[in-house]
């Protein structure tokens, strides 16, 4: 008798916890959540002082902030001039202030979208790791590179947590779906793609100017569906066809590259990128990668809460509930893994390529590399289709060993974090000398 009440307890606060995530939560969130800006297409100059164009510039090491409502609206469009104004503040018809004794230096801009159940918020601890990061490598480049961050927020948890008291966060893992939705909406407004191409455009190539895309769980999913169609054109337009003899010329993109961390996006919607995967035709060795997706073996919420939560909402084959880092094929498909990243130990060493990236990279003794057709053979069933290796490919899907990445958010650990920062100084060298 005991048990059975325990059980209708139990049964009533996550009915509760259900019903007022899809019902109540969503309409007081309504209540909390900034709403979009009166005018989006352009920042009013109207408004004196908080006119972004009147601020000094450059500012190394600071992290602009572009937020979004959950239709893909800006916030506040004068955000997105602001963050723009770090790249070219010394060009255009109004330019601001310019702080005594600046150079006109490169330009290195790292946008970074963070996932689910973090938020815009200047208390969010996604928020604060990314401006530490970004202030320790302008640092770094401190005389010779102008390093700035932009943090793309969107409304991934609940915001300012006010409900927590309530015992709420306990049911914030149900907002799976909603924040999916939230992700996949913002995605198809296109508001993410006019970002990372603006930021793009306004790249100076001759002066060495570098973007680079960073996105995490949802985040990840965002920024791949907003830039990565886009990459796919890119691809296409490049083909090498009959004239170029079967070898791609040197592709570029509106960034140098995206980078996806435990990407919290289905294997299907990577399956074209996957298709790319070709004998028949090949990539320079000069070929800088375009794509560098890393997933941890020890990230549960990617590895068996993302398939639950798509079963449930209805996805019935691999492709559709397997995360692209987790998809080592089936009987009728192949591995979508190309690469492993594992820590050196025991002075092991790693089997690094001199000509590109894509084929060994060694860096704060972590190392990358790509998997031979017979380790991805172990992956697969018997009367699996053989992989395909496609050397220089500029797509990499990683998995990454727990001791480098242990859980879903465990992203900022120092050792991570300085591989990923020395493989972004690998891929300006490359870049910019593919282009010169």
């Amino acid at each position: 008798m005991k048990f059975f009440k325990a059980f209708q307890v139990i049964s009533v606060i996550v009915l509760a916890g259900i019903l007022s995530n899809f019902f109540v939560l969503p309409l007081i969130n309504e209540l909390i959540v900034e709403g979009p800006d009166k005018i989006q297409y352009r920042c009013p100059q109207s408004r004196g002082a908080a006119d972004p164009s009147n601020w000094p510039r450059p500012n190394p090491g600071t992290v602009r902030l572009i937020r979004l409502t959950d239709s893909g609206q800006f916030v506040d469009r004068c955000e997105l001039t602001d963050a723009v104004l770090e790249m070219v503040w010394e060009e255009g018809r109004k330019k601001p202030p310019v702080k005594a004794g600046s150079e006109n230096l490169p330009r290195l801009a790292i946008l970074y979208v963070h996932g689910w159940k973090h938020s815009a918020s200047s208390t969010d601890s996604d928020f604060d790791h990314f401006k530490n990061t970004i202030k320790d490598w302008a640092e770094y480049y401190k005389g010779k590179k102008y390093v700035f961050g932009v943090y793309v927020g969107w409304n991934g948890g609940w915001g300012y947590r006010v409900l927590d008291w309530l015992g709420y966060k306990v049911f914030e893992n149900l907002t799976f779906w909603t924040k999916k939705s939230t992700a996949d909406r913002i995605a198809q407004s296109a508001v993410v793609t006019k970002i990372v191409s603006v930021f793009g455009a306004t790249r100076n190539s001759k002066r060495g100017d570098q973007v680079f895309a960073i996105g995490h769980s949802f985040g990840a999913r965002l920024l791949f569906g907003a830039a990565g169609q886009t990459l796919i054109s890119d691809i296409e337009r490049a083909h090498p066809n009959q004239v170029r003899f079967g070898s791609y010329p040197i592709v570029t993109s509106s960034v140098d590259a995206l980078l996806l961390l435990n990407p919290a996006f289905e294997s299907s919607l990577y399956s074209t990128f996957n298709n790319i995967l070709r004998n028949t035709e090949s990539f320079p060795d000069s070929q800088p990668p375009l794509i560098v997706a890393v997933s941890s073996t020890a990230d549960w919420a990617t590895r068996f809460a993302f398939p639950f939560g798509q079963w449930l909402g209805g996805a019935r084959t691999d492709l559709e509930y397997t995360t692209l880092g987790n998809f080592v094929g089936n009987k009728s498909t192949i591995s979508y893994v190309t690469h492993t990243l594992k820590t050196l130990k025991n002075g092991q060493s790693c089997n690094v390529s001199k000509n590109n990236v894509s084929e060994g990279y060694v860096a704060n003794e972590i190392c990358l590399t790509r998997i031979s057709s017979e380790e991805k053979s172990l992956y697969l069933s018997a009367d699996s289709e053989p992989t395909p290796i496609q050397p220089n490919n500029p797509f990499i899907v990683a998995r990454a060993d727990e001791d480098i990445i242990s859980g879903h958010n465990d992203i900022w650990k120092k050792p991570f974090q300085g591989w990923l920062f020395q493989l972004i100084q690998t891929l300006e060298r490359k870049n910019s000398s593919s282009k010169n």
